[in-house]
């Protein structure tokens, strides 16, 4: 009895894990804007990646057998983890990531336009460098 109970707590865990490993997807989403083919292309990565590890978790730890209550924990630990923590987890790391990247944007406008500025006042120099030895050359 009490090797089942472990295996319906560890199936728990193995379904929040799962539905992290999701969540990490949605971040990603919401950071970086997707097309939809990348979009079907992240999930069925995904759920192949999940179904690898769903196998290798039954055959570790039950010797490969199938049990109704592993996969009825393993969705009852999605539900518990995606009512509790996935929203805040997902808006707040998103949210994180978008300022980080908005910093970074600004960041990157300011160094292009100084770096505008510093080619204009070379090109500038060059001009004025030009105009004056144009001006000696003729005088002499």
């Amino acid at each position: 009895m009490s090797s089942e109970l472990l295996l319906f707590a560890k199936s728990l865990w193995y379904g929040a894990v799962m539905l992290l490993g999701y969540d990490f997807f949605r971040i990603i989403r919401r950071v970086i804007h997707h097309r939809p083919v990348w979009v079907i292309t992240e999930d069925l990565c995904y759920w192949i990646g999940s179904g690898f590890f769903l196998f290798s978790r039954i055959y570790q730890e039950n010797n490969g057998v199938l049990r109704g209550y592993f996969f009825v924990g393993i969705l009852l630990g999605m539900v518990l983890y995606h009512y509790t923590l996935s929203g805040c987890l997902v808006r707040f790391t998103a949210l994180f990531l978008n300022k980080i990247k908005e910093f970074f944007r600004m960041l990157t406008k300011k160094i292009i336009f100084l770096i505008k500025r510093l080619k204009f006042l070379v090109l500038r120099c060059k001009i004025s460098l030009s105009r004056l030895l144009c001006r000696l050359l003729r005088k002499s």
